[in-house]
């Protein structure tokens, strides 16, 4: 039996491997097309206001860039490389996680709201490093408009952000970034290019933390649909916070009127409560993540340091810089 297993990981190892530099070359199309959009969108000569009317524009981009651009570049990556299944979902198959994955995203979301609002409270000028991702911001404008756009909103915002871009950056391209880059490199590399290919230099650290937990939920349960979950509940949190947390303060402080300070310890005291929430969850994945670990070590998988070679890396961290440098370039010099 675990011969059989270890026949199966260096199977796995070696797709991987094949993988790799077609991942590379995925999250640089994808960063490129994304590029493109958003030089044509600012010339003038994309518009969608004539199709679903100009309330609408920040939508259909959101699904273009979100959806469209990761699914086209994910289908080309499955047609040449045609990597096995169990690659691009994980091995795992704890449904617990299913249950954890979208209570973390939820509850990170609404801690780093917290967060955001108290340093908007003490720093008035905060608000443009820390704001809400532009498409969740868009979508909040129009919700309750009616029961279309609702889910219209809940589509672009929670749905294709959870699957067609989860699909192509955690099931296609983390694996394949696992070999040259790592665990750590591949995660961050992913969490900075993110919101620059989508040109939200405001909403860049909420984007950011977002894909880190969502990458690590997908490494420490290797689990493609746990991490969509994550980031299905993330955005859903940070979409929806806002109204919660007003209705929660209201019905609390319904007989008076919030000064700073009063509504400095209602956040303080909200994140308290949510730390201790949090607890749970990050314990069963962390938990998770090392008998997955053990367990691997049992069937006889091993890592060597030479499969993540210096080339690769260096390479890895190459490609990265040049992506970077050159969507802040074009954010900069097509931002006016």
């Amino acid at each position: 039996m675990i011969d059989i297993e270890r026949r199966r990981n260096i199977r796995l190892q070696n797709e991987r491997r094949r993988l790799y530099p077609f991942a590379l070359i995925g999250l640089s199309v994808f960063c490129i097309l994304s590029f493109i959009f958003f030089i044509l969108k600012k010339k003038g000569l994309i518009s969608s206001g004539g199709v679903a009317g100009t309330s609408f524009v920040g939508i259909v981009n959101t699904l273009i860039v979100m959806g469209f651009i990761p699914l086209v570049t994910a289908s080309v990556i499955l047609l040449v490389v045609k990597p096995p299944t169990q690659l691009i979902l994980g091995s795992a198959r704890n449904r617990w996680s299913f249950l954890f994955a979208p209570i973390l995203g939820i509850l990170s979301a609404m801690a780093v709201w917290c967060i955001r609002e108290l340093l908007v409270s003490w720093v008035a000028t905060a608000a443009q490093y820390v704001a809400i991702p532009s498409y969740l911001y868009i979508g909040q404008t129009l919700l309750d408009r009616s029961f279309v756009i609702s889910f219209l909103v809940f589509l672009a915002t929670v749905l294709v952000p959870a699957t067609a871009l989860e699909f192509f950056l955690r099931g296609l391209v983390q694996p394949g970034l696992l070999e040259g880059a790592g665990p750590r490199l591949s995660s961050f590399q992913i969490a900075i290019l993110l919101p620059l290919a989508l040109f939200d230099t405001s909403g860049f650290v909420l984007i950011a933390f977002g894909s880190l937990i969502s990458s690590w939920v997908r490494l420490s349960c290797d689990s493609l649909v746990a991490s969509s979950l994550t980031s299905a509940g993330y955005n859903f949190s940070l979409l929806m916070s806002g109204r919660v947390y007003g209705i929660v303060g209201t019905t609390i402080f319904s007989s008076i009127t919030m000064d700073d300070a009063q509504y400095r310890v209602f956040l303080i005291t909200c994140l308290l409560f949510l730390s201790l929430l949090l607890i749970a969850p990050i314990a069963f994945i962390q938990g998770l993540d090392a008998r997955l670990k053990q367990h691997e070590a049992l069937r006889g998988r091993t890592v060597l340091a030479s499969e993540r070679s210096g080339a690769r890396r260096f390479m890895t961290i190459i490609l990265t810089l040049i992506l970077v440098t050159a969507l802040f370039a074009g954010a900069f010099l097509f931002s006016t």
